[in-house]
């Protein structure tokens, strides 16, 4: 079950898991989501081999979000795959004046598990091009999380393209420790939580 956010051509179904709350989903209301939606103060368009995907950027006083789209093509709606929050102190520079793709290059090496694919070990993987696993049905991805990790949402912009697997955008968000993050967040801004 989902959500639409946007008019006329331009859709984008949202699925449930982008409203839960942390650690199951992202925690974003319908209303913020269209917002950005809307309204973005950046955007960056990633396209690699037939793949669109597309990072929406809007900064407040005290935090910036990024929405990433999958952008499967006409007829079909874009579909709202990721929602993350990002507050200043996850890198030295102010998140408003970095480009979409540069905040969430800086947000998975932060909170990203390793994504092994292909042979390939990585935090953040864009626009590249790994060998597929034989037979190509078997588990594609896998994720490097520890032992004792209860929670992580996997973000993967992909497709098979036999022996290859072409990939636009991967990473894997430890939901756990970009939770205790955003708790922190909140008790800092207000001691009351």
């Amino acid at each position: 079950m989902h959500e639409r956010i946007g008019t006329g051509r331009n859709k984008a179904d949202v699925p449930k898991l982008i409203s839960c709350s942390c650690p199951k989903g992202y925690g974003f209301t319908i209303a913020r989501l269209r917002e950005i939606y809307r309204k973005p103060d950046q955007q960056h368009k990633i396209l690699y081999k037939g793949l669109e995907v597309r990072l929406l950027q809007k900064s407040e006083a005290a935090y910036t979000d990024i929405v990433g789209l999958q952008v499967p093509g006409r007829p079909r709606n874009n579909r709202v795959v990721f929602a993350i929050r990002s507050f200043p102190d996850l890198c030295v520079r102010p998140l408003a004046t970095l480009p979409p793709l540069e905040l969430l290059r800086e947000f998975a090496e932060k909170f990203g598990l390793d994504i092994v694919v292909g042979g390939k070990k990585s935090r953040f993987i864009l626009c590249d091009e790994v060998p597929a696993p034989a037979p190509i049905a078997t588990k594609l991805f896998r994720c490097e999380a520890p032992a004792k990790q209860r929670h992580y949402h996997m973000n993967l912009f992909f497709k098979p393209a036999p022996p290859m697997v072409n990939i636009a955008l991967a990473f894997c968000l430890d939901s756990d420790r970009y939770l205790a993050w955003i708790h922190s967040q909140l008790v800092t801004a207000d001691p009351r939580h």
